[in-house]
């Protein structure tokens, strides 16, 4: 470490702890120095140097608080019969599901059964429509249940990722199955 630097953590250390005055007279000697710099110098944390900062009546102000964000209402005109395929479809393709829950009262989880039930093809959460020919409860039981292969090699195959595919498995209420390795050195030499 430089010689000025060890100066800089000894002028630090001798500071009395509780003394706001010590501590605003160091930062104004060293106002080169940022927050991370002298935390760098002296082994302390930033965390702890910003500590002492706003002890001494340097430390900057806590932001103010951005203003809340208040949902925009959605007034849509909810028919006595709601529970039809056609004005399901046009709003959950114009609204997405969680605004249905919500102007209808229902939960959420009976939109998605009701969506399921009248075959309305669903969307992903980013409110993409979901046209991956892989995504079907049939395609993930032959290829993950019947024929066994890996969360990865059926991500391969379906050509996303890992989580993407563990999404689906759990979309699909399959059990998702643990991590299993090969043999153990003691059964490979026959042991």
């Amino acid at each position: 470490m430089d010689e000025r630097y060890a100066q800089v953590k000894q002028e630090f250390h001798k500071i009395d702890r509780f003394n706001g005055d010590g501590y605003r007279e160091f930062f104004l000697k060293y106002p080169f120095l940022s927050t991370n710099d002298i935390a760098q110098i002296v082994g302390r944390c930033a965390a702890n140097i910003r500590k002492c900062k706003r002890l001494a009546g340097l430390g900057s102000k806590n932001p103010s608080k951005p203003p809340r964000h208040v949902p925009v209402p959605i007034i849509v005109d909810v028919p006595e019969n709601w529970d039809t395929k056609e004005w399901l479809e046009s709003t959950y393709e114009q609204y997405g599901c969680r605004t249905i829950a919500r102007i209808t009262g229902r939960p959420i989880c009976t939109i998605y059964r009701k969506l399921k039930k009248y075959g309305i093809q669903l969307k992903d959460r980013n409110g993409y429509i979901i046209k991956n020919p892989c995504f079907s409860e049939e395609w993930i039981r032959n290829h993950y249940k019947d024929m066994e292969m890996s969360i990865a090699k059926c991500s391969r195959l379906a050509g996303v990722s890992k989580d993407t595919f563990t999404g689906w498995l759990n979309h699909f209420k399959f059990e998702v199955r643990g991590i299993t390795y090969g043999p153990s050195v003691g059964e490979v030499d026959g042991v």
